[in-house]
């Protein structure tokens, strides 16, 4: 058991997930440029008004590590999702025309307002795959919460749920979208 304040000279809100070994994982957004403790080296900068953070703890309260992920605008967090092998998947609402595209599956910004950014990140902090998600016009979510039906997060427009593969599958308007990189 332990407490600890965390946080930057700015604002930060997130959500706590707890991995297979126990440890805590906070995520969520930030537009402080001060906030990591022991920042990764490749996820180091503060790069967009608002930027998508993780931080993890030990068990014991120890920061293992700490990163930035995001482009030059806003990155505005929404629910993550932590799959059987510790890897995060990090939900936002982006208006950054950078955002990360790494193995993405659309690689390019398609809304003129917002579009989802999803970043799938391995237990050590280093990024999987990360893409847009969303066509011309606004693809953001405001309301998330858990379905204990079917393992899947209700969202207003959109639902996510890992399937028995830990592929991340998203139901927009009444249509599956699979993403699997």
């Amino acid at each position: 058991v332990f407490s600890t304040y965390y946080g930057g000279s700015e604002i930060e809100w997130g959500k706590l997930l707890v991995d297979n070994n126990n440890n805590i994982l906070l995520s969520g957004s930030t537009n402080s440029v001060d906030l990591l403790r022991k920042p990764l080296p490749n996820y180091n900068l503060h790069k967009g008004e608002l930027d998508l953070y993780i931080t993890k703890f030990a068990e014991d309260g120890e920061i293992l590590w700490d990163a930035y992920y995001g482009g030059s605008r806003g990155d505005s967090f929404f629910t993550p999702i932590i799959d059987s092998s510790d890897n995060v998947y990090l939900i936002s609402d982006t208006t950054s025309l950078d955002y990360p595209t790494i193995n993405a599956n659309q690689s390019i910004y398609g809304g003129d307002l917002d579009d989802l950014g999803i970043t799938k990140v391995n237990p050590d902090g280093d990024i999987l795959w990360s893409t847009y998600f969303g066509g011309e016009g606004s693809d953001s979510h405001y309301q998330c919460c858990p379905d204990p039906s079917d393992d899947s997060i209700l969202v207003d427009r959109t639902n996510y749920l890992l399937d028995n593969d830990d592929n991340l599958i998203i139901y927009s308007n009444t249509v599956a979208k699979n993403i699997q990189m």
